[in-house]
Parts: C-alpha cells; structure tokens; sequence
C-alpha cells in the first residue's frame, strides 16, 4: 500500500493509495511528530470512488488530487485538513477527450488562493497539463499542455517548486524531449511561457533517465533532483541544474549498497545536505541517503534488513524535512506488511 504525507502544523498529514472503507484510499493525519512522543494516527477520510479514488499525493496545503475516480473517472482535486476530507474541487476529464487533463499522479503546490499542480494524462496531446484552479470559485484553467513532438517533455509527474519571487514554477517530465529521456522544465507563471532547461539524454552520457520524482530550489535559486534510472551505472542518479541554467550529475547510484532507482523528491537542511530514498537496493530494500555539498553520498538507514521488515521496504515517496528531522514514506514493510511512516533525527 503506497503512502504518502507532507509536514502540517500540528503533525503530519498524508494519504495512502489504497484501503479505507471502500478500499479506495485514506486521508489520514499523525500527531506528536515533533514531540518525540507516542505518534497517533487518526483516518480522516476514505475515498469512496465518487469523489476520487488512489490518491499518489498528499494534501499539502489543504489540496491534494486523486489519479482516478471522481464523476468522470479521470481523477480529482480535494480538499481536506486534519480533521476531514472536505470535498471534491474539481473533476477531472470533464472535457472533450480530456482536454483538461486526466490522471494527476504529482504533489499540488498552493499559491496565495490558486492551487497548481499536473496532470499525467489528457491536455490537448494527451500528453499531460499544468493547471491552475482559483480555490475560492473552482475556475480551472489548463496553463500548458504538454507536447512530445514539439519536445517540450510529456507525462509531468513528481513535485513542483516555485521561485522566491513567485514569478516561476518548476517540475519535471518524466518523458519527452530530445532524445525523450525526461525533463526539466519552467513555467512563467505571468506569460504561461514554458521553458525545457534540460532534456535528459541517459547512455552513454551518464547523465539521468526518468525524472519522476520533480524538484526542489535552494535560496540560491539552484534546482535539485533526482532521476529512477540512467547515470553512470543505469540504476539513477542526483543531479542539480544551476541557477545560470547548466545540469550536472552530482551522483550516480551503483545499485550497491548505496541503493538503486529513486523515485521521490529530495530534501535539504541548511548545511546544503540533500537528503532522499531510493526504492530498491542497498542491503535490504531500499535506502535513505545523504549527499553533501562536495559530492560524499552516504547511507542514513536500509530498509528490511531484519525479517519482517517493521522498518519498512520500498520508499517511493518525497523527503520532508522538519526543524531538526526528516520524513518518509514506504510502500510496505512495518507491523502489517503496508508501508510505515519513518522518522529521522539529524
């Protein structure tokens, strides 16, 4: 059972992909997080189908998205805080041939009163959106749709970032661009001008294959991120785009004991640690990791090392970081074989 969550004020708000009352998913909130006490877990909605169903997200913000369901199958975006699911805010596919997108599988990032956030499906190629919805009214607008012939990247999946100024959004495509290995790429949010600023190009480069997981932006306005597959090795890699524009690897994983194909956004503390999971490899299955600013990669926990594996296996999801702790989510493993959520101490 996949699991996802995001910090909240009082705790950690999240949702699983499946089970609930209808088997369709929960929203479900922790408390005590930052405590270090006892952590309670309380369900706060199930998903019933009809207003969306699997959700890949959490509801960061107050919104998150389903990737099906919802009255026309296509997915939804809802609203819930710590103390329910408040309703479906829009439907997705609601147009002609989905038009308006279909499927969303990325994080939502709120900004101010509109909520943004991609689609994996549907747009006028059928390729996948960006859309922005007023929150207050329920106006939806599709800002860009993907198109992997004129090579601006295809399938958005993974978290968005925005610039300091509010004036740029960021996110990844996990398809698309010459030689269609994934990019990175930039929305002006004034203009809905977008911008590829890398294409992967995978073997024998070296550089990143499938960019799912999106990315982060430092104060410096440099981006970070990590792609499932390619690099040196085949099995992903760490990279940074800097704020002039130019890509590097800043890591390649060696399928090793350091951990193989991560999948979820990374994290960073304010010595410029980058801080991840990857979901298979190390000793066990899977691992979290550390990469410092001069390129040092070391191994902070692997997963199911012990029988039974109550730690967790199979991290998919995003790093959160709180004031001296991170986050994370597996997709099995722990107590009753259905994901856990961990806890980190710096």
């Amino acid at each position: 059972m996949s699991s996802y969550g995001g910090l909240h004020p009082d705790g950690f708000l999240g949702s699983t992909e499946y089970g609930g009352t209808s088997g369709y998913g929960t929203v479900f909130h922790l408390t005590d997080s930052f405590t270090g006490g006892v952590w309670t877990e309380t369900v706060v909605g199930s998903f019933t189908g009809a207003d969306g169903s699997y959700p890949y997200s959490s509801p960061e913000g107050g919104y998150g998205t389903t990737n099906t369901g919802g009255v026309h199958n296509g997915g939804t975006v809802y609203s819930a805080t710590d103390t329910g699911i408040l309703g479906t805010v829009y439907n997705f596919c609601s147009a002609p041939n989905c038009s308006d997108g279909a499927n969303p599988l990325g994080q939502t990032l709120v900004l101010g009163t509109f909520v943004f956030g991609t689609t994996e499906g549907g747009g006028a190629e059928g390729e996948g959106t960006i859309f922005k919805l007023e929150s207050s009214t329920g106006a939806y607008t599709v800002v860009h749709s993907f198109d992997f012939a004129a090579g601006d990247g295809a399938f958005p999946t993974g978290s968005l970032a925005v610039n300091q100024a509010v004036t740029l959004l960021y996110g990844t495509t996990s398809e698309g661009g010459p030689p269609d290995e994934g990019t990175v790429f930039e929305l002006n949010l004034s203009s809905g001008a977008l911008t590829i600023l890398h294409s992967f190009t995978g073997s024998p480069s070296g550089d990143g294959v499938r960019p799912v997981g999106g990315v982060i932006l430092d104060s410096a306005g440099n981006l970070y991120g990590t792609t499932s597959q390619g690099g040196k090795f085949g099995k992903g890699t760490v990279y940074e785009i800097s704020a002039a524009g130019k890509e590097t690897v800043l890591y390649s994983f060696t399928g090793g004991a350091d951990g193989s194909a991560p999948e979820g956004a990374l994290a960073q503390d304010p010595a410029g640690n980058l801080v991840g999971t990857t979901t298979s490899g190390g000793v066990g299955y899977g691992t979290v990791f550390e990469l410092t600013p001069n390129g040092t990669l070391g191994v902070l926990h692997t997963f199911c090392v012990v029988a039974g594996c109550p730690d967790g296996a199979t991290p998919t999801g995003s790093m959160y970081r709180g004031n001296t702790t991170f986050y994370g989510t597996t997709t099995s493993g722990g107590a009753y074989g259905k994901g856990v959520v961990f806890q980190l101490v710096e």
